[in-house]
């Protein structure tokens, strides 16, 4: 199933398992029951999704309105700022305007959770988070306002390019954001490991089993309840035996001989409760063991029909009852167009050239779309069907010499085979599971009073019998289920561990990045247990000895390890988020930890956009020493809750400025500086041209994978300046002379390109054109970013 093409549903793959089983018919066709009938296809959900900026007004520690700018592509941002600066409430805003809850504050008292407002802002929190989803040209936005007197209720929606605000919920992003969460604040990082039932399941939801499960969890009910019936009778039977041997009377002896065999003959059993017994009598015991709807099956069958009433009405609204007909219509144009190619005319209308080429393609893909919408209203009519039927199979004809009360009971139940009302049908069970109790009741007293000791035991007899005839049933049924059950929790357990065994092994990758020196060893990590005892278990040792590391590993670890286990759940291809945001990952952190969180964010930076927030400076200044490209802004506070942002380092000018440093480094050996300084401008200038060309390709509604695809197969630096400024490689010089005036700018380009193999013709190039090189790398590099 981990295989399996995209177009191949969860029933298609269920079905050819079932194909390739050597389960018995009975029990396949009892695994499709469970399975259900085909859903019709929804709106997909959103993929591609990047942060685009992030606004903030009245929201915790922030007071006036505040923008939060984000590269909406992969890469890493750090923002940074000393507790209480504000910066966390950027983080917490966005998974609140996302989710509508804080995994920081969920937990706690009123008193954390009673007010989101500033105390400096006294106005309605708001908070709006722009999200570039891949294919739309235009960004979607988010917002979160806090409504009522009390500022205690929310509003979120969202207004996507060309639309009108929307509830949030109309993204389809609600599942998608509990099975591949994109947020990892501090309080659930350091909690992570304590909890093996929470971790098994947040990595289960991603491993794409969740129908499978249930599949699972339906059998295995149903097994439960028919062992359950099954042995009820078995279980009973020892004091209804101590009954009948109390009592004085053949029939009663005859009984006990019978029932302590082994298979007894119910028969000849039920025979002795009518035997020699007057018409009255014998119609008592009629009566007495007389036996109304259960009402259980009742209740299950009604709300059986009741959901698939409701599939068929929502096959309905999407117009696919009248699909069938309508593809059956084109096909018979299509074919009389084959027949008559010379003559487009349309034979209804005569309207010359109304069949021509484009029609013929347009009325094919007609064809295959209204197939697809008839075959799930066929689908909805079938289960609606089977259902129904299945509730008639519940509805027995009366037996005969009813009292005429209950008669006419009874034959309100039998008119409610036509089934058109469910709580009719309920409800007409429900009177006549009541009447037959009540004369069930009132034919035994009689019978008590009549025989004595035997009549009090016969219904006992009679109601065993019926008990044990039942367990019969249960028991032939039994066999069947199991099959069914144990083949479902083989699949789903051995798809659970191979779809796992990848999952961990990416974490142990991450493990072994931040390890540093630790002497502890991640080794498998399973899925394991159902229900109550269901848990995730890590294969853990310190210097080889296992089962030991948890318990001796300090805090800078567990943190390490629990975002080596987050990584890979939101890291997964299915998830439609391309961006992650970490709060505070650094705590308790030792350096060389620092070092290896800073390495892996590089490492996952290439596949995601990664936001971390983190008041610890240790974070951007291993960043900084280790050479890896990210941009750090830093969040500062001032008088009442008042937010400023600066950039402190972006790549292009942190390139920059590393050129400038050796250039004025008088310590380096003569001569060094001018052979390395061409090659750190030209890094710098590329760099740029990166920035402008994801600018440019994800404006013309570009898929974000296309767009990184089309960056990384541009080699040289006049096909990355190609590349951003849409023309070719030859015109680049020119063109840069055009836009930005004189001939200083080809002239830079090209000591950039040509100069970092040849230094001396960087120099040579930019003769005449000022005596600051960087000055004019610098230059040309922001204007561009200014495009």
């Amino acid at each position: 199933m981990s295989s399996s093409p995209a177009h191949v549903t969860f029933h298609d793959e269920i079905r050819a398992r079932l194909e390739e089983s050597e389960l018995p018919p009975d029990a396949k066709e009892l695994v499709l029951a469970t399975l259900g009938p085909v859903q019709p296809r929804l709106a997909p959900t959103p993929s591609g999704i990047y942060l685009g900026a992030i606004t903030v007004r009245g929201f915790r520690g922030i007071g006036r309105a505040i923008r939060l700018p984000l590269s909406p592509a992969n890469g890493l941002t750090v923002v940074t700022g000393r507790n209480g600066s504000g910066k966390s409430s950027f983080a917490e805003a966005v998974e609140m305007a996302l989710t509508g809850e804080n995994s920081r504050w969920k937990d706690r008292s009123q008193v954390w959770t009673g007010s989101y407002t500033n105390l400096h802002e006294q106005v309605s929190p708001e908070i709006e988070v722009e999200l570039t989803i891949s294919g739309e040209i235009e960004p979607s936005v988010v917002n979160l306002t806090w409504i009522g007197d009390k500022h205690n209720e929310t509003l979120a929606t969202v207004t996507r390019p060309g639309r009108s605000a929307a509830p949030l919920s109309s993204l389809g992003l609600a599942d998608a954001l509990t099975d591949f969460r994109p947020f990892l604040p501090y309080a659930e990082l350091g909690a992570a490991l304590d909890k093996p039932t929470e971790i098994h399941d947040k990595i289960s939801a991603i491993l794409g089993l969740g129908q499978l499960a249930e599949i699972c969890k339906a059998l295995h009910e149903q097994t439960l309840t028919l062992t359950k019936t099954a042995r009820n009778a078995r279980q009973s039977l020892p004091t209804l035996l101590s009954r009948l041997s109390a009592i004085d009377d053949p029939r009663a002896r005859t009984a006990h001989i019978e029932l302590s065999k082994a298979n007894p003959d119910l028969t000849a059993v039920e025979a002795l409760l009518t035997g020699g017994r007057s018409e009255e009598q014998q119609k008592l015991h009629a009566l007495a063991g007389l036996i109304g709807p259960d009402m259980q099956s009742v209740r299950q069958a009604a709300n059986r029909v009741h959901f698939a009433r409701r599939a068929l009405e929502q096959v309905k609204n999407t117009a696919a009852e009248d699909a069938q007909a309508r593809a059956d219509l084109l096909e018979l144009a299509l074919a009389h167009r084959r027949r008559h190619a010379d003559d487009p005319s349309c034979p209804v209308c005569e309207t010359p050239d109304k069949l021509d080429d484009s029609w013929a393609t347009r009325a094919v893909e007609a064809v295959i779309r209204l197939r697809e919408e008839a075959a799930a209203a066929a689908a909805a009519v079938d289960e609606l069907q089977h259902a129904v039927e299945a509730a008639a199979r519940l509805i027995v004809d009366p037996p005969a010499g009813l009292p005429t009360d209950l008669a006419l009971v009874w034959h309100e139940w039998t008119a409610c085979r036509s089934f058109t009302d469910p709580a009719a049908f309920v409800a007409a069970g429900e009177r006549l599971a009541g009447e037959c109790s009540a004369v069930r009741d009132t034919a035994r007293q009689r019978l008590s009073d009549q025989d004595g000791h035997w009549q009090r035991v016969a219904p006992e007899v009679a109601a065993w019998c019926h008990e044990a005839r039942t367990a019969q049933t249960a028991k032939s049924r039994l066999a069947i289920v199991k099959k069914a059950d144990n083949w479902a929790r083989e699949l789903h357990d051995a798809l659970r561990a191979e779809r796992m065994a990848a999952q961990g092994q990416e974490a142990r990758v991450y493990w072994q990045i931040m390890r540093g020196q630790s002497n502890v060893a991640l080794g498998e990590i399973r899925l394991a247990g159902r229900g109550y005892q269901r848990r995730a278990e890590l294969e853990v040792s310190v210097d080889d000895i296992p089962d030991a590391a948890l318990g001796v590993m300090s805090q800078g670890e567990l943190h390490a390890l629990a975002l080596s286990l987050f990584l890979p759940r939101a890291l997964v291809d299915r998830s439609p988020f391309r961006f992650l945001v970490v709060d505070d990952p650094v705590q308790s952190m030792d350096p060389e930890k620092v070092d290896g969180l800073a390495e892996l964010l590089e490492e996952v930076a290439k596949r995601r956009q990664v936001v971390v927030f983190t008041h610890d400076s240790r974070l951007p200044e291993a960043i900084h020493r280790l050479g890896i490209q990210a941009t750090i802004m830093e969040v500062r506070r001032g008088e009442r809750s008042r937010i400023d942002i600066s950039v402190d380092y972006d790549p292009v000018e942190r390139a920059l400025k590393e050129a400038r440093t050796i250039a004025l480094n008088r310590r380096l050996p003569e001569g060094v500086g001018p052979v390395v300084l061409p090659g750190m401008c030209r890094v710098a200038l590329e760099t740029a041209f990166v920035e402008v060309a994801r600018r440019r390709l994800l404006a013309q509604g570009i898929e974000h994978a296309d767009t990184e695809r089309r960056i990384a197969d541009a080699r040289s630096t006049g096909e990355i300046a190609a590349l951003a400024l849409d023309i070719a490689p030859d015109q680049v010089p020119f063109h840069l002379d055009q836009r930005f005036g004189g001939t200083w700018a080809g002239a830079v380009y090209r000591a950039c390109n040509q100069g970092s193999h040849n230094p001396q013709r960087f120099y040579a190039i930019l003769r005449g054109h000022g005596d600051d090189p960087i000055g004019n790398v610098t230059s040309l590099a922001r204007k561009l970013r200014e495009v």
